[in-house]
């Protein structure tokens, strides 16, 4: 399920410094023209970062949008919201580096696929 977000009911359930990125978005655009995703349907950069939903799951990471942007980070803020639509954890070195690392489920031992013995 997609979550759509409002700017004024969103921006105060997220910290100060994802708050501080996107408020300094000016809407030149420039992000759009230069990200992939966005070309083929995918994550809309400015969306993202005036409060919207901006698609941000298809985000490819590929920080082109923050490149390009002299004003503020982009990608920063697309990959919090990513965290946010994809249930991950974000833990506090997020903010240092922009990424976060979604836990996956550990296998028992029991589970994993048997060696193989180079029999067969």
């Amino acid at each position: 399920m997609i979550m759509h977000y409002t700017l004024s009911l969103f921006m105060n359930d997220i910290p100060e410094r994802i708050r501080s990125l996107m408020s300094a978005c000016v809407e030149c655009g420039a992000c759009l023209d230069v990200c992939p995703s966005h070309r083929y349907g995918g994550v809309n950069p400015m969306e993202a970062m005036i409060g919207g939903n901006g698609n941000v799951t298809s985000c490819i990471g590929c920080l082109n949008c923050s490149n390009v942007c002299n004003v503020t980070d982009p990608s920063r803020v697309i990959m919090y919201l990513n965290c946010i639509e994809s249930g991950a954890k974000i833990p506090d070195l997020f903010y240092d580096i922009g990424y976060s690392i979604k836990q996956t489920e550990q296998l028992s031992r029991t589970e994993l696929p048997p060696k193989w013995n180079g029999n067969d």
